[in-house]
């Protein structure tokens, strides 16, 4: 299917731009905005969000700004929202807005205008909730169970 195919080629991408001089070269070439329409074509499904996130970061390497400005804040932002449950791409989306937040009061006003402190509060609930889930493991590493297994 055409979102498998969109998913390998954001992975392929995320791949690439670990390397300064391919990640020039994809700039050049005009990735950029093929990764941003990936996204947005294909907004639920969560392996497209999770590669194109994480190319994101990479990508941000010295152009926090540009990204910005051609909205990775809010890709990255959607993404999470929209995943809330999806630990990669939580992962993947906080370490995106690492990097364009870092050192740059443009992307933390776009971070904060368009609702990023919500996003990330909720994605950190989840996970919090999601790690005391009531389970036989967190009870028997918290000390839950009773003499008689229950």
């Amino acid at each position: 299917q055409n979102h498998d195919v969109q998913s390998n080629g954001l992975s392929a991408l995320a791949t690439l731009a670990r390397n300064k001089l391919a990640r020039e070269y994809i700039w050049e070439g005009g990735g950029i905005p093929l990764l941003f329409n990936a996204i947005k074509s294909y907004p639920s499904n969560q392996n497209v969000q999770r590669y194109g996130c994480l190319a994101i970061a990479y990508f941000s390497e010295g152009k926090e700004e540009l990204l910005g400005r051609l909205g990775a804040v809010d890709h990255v932002l959607t993404a999470m929202n929209d995943h809330a449950d999806n630990k990669i791409v939580q992962e993947n989306g906080y370490n995106a807005l690492g990097a364009l937040l870092k050192n740059n009061h443009e992307n933390r006003k776009r971070f904060c205008t368009k609702g990023g402190v919500v996003v990330v509060l909720k994605a950190a609930s989840n996970r919090v909730l999601q790690f005391f889930a009531r389970n036989d493991e967190t009870d028997a590493l918290l000390g839950l169970r009773s003499e008689r297994g229950t």
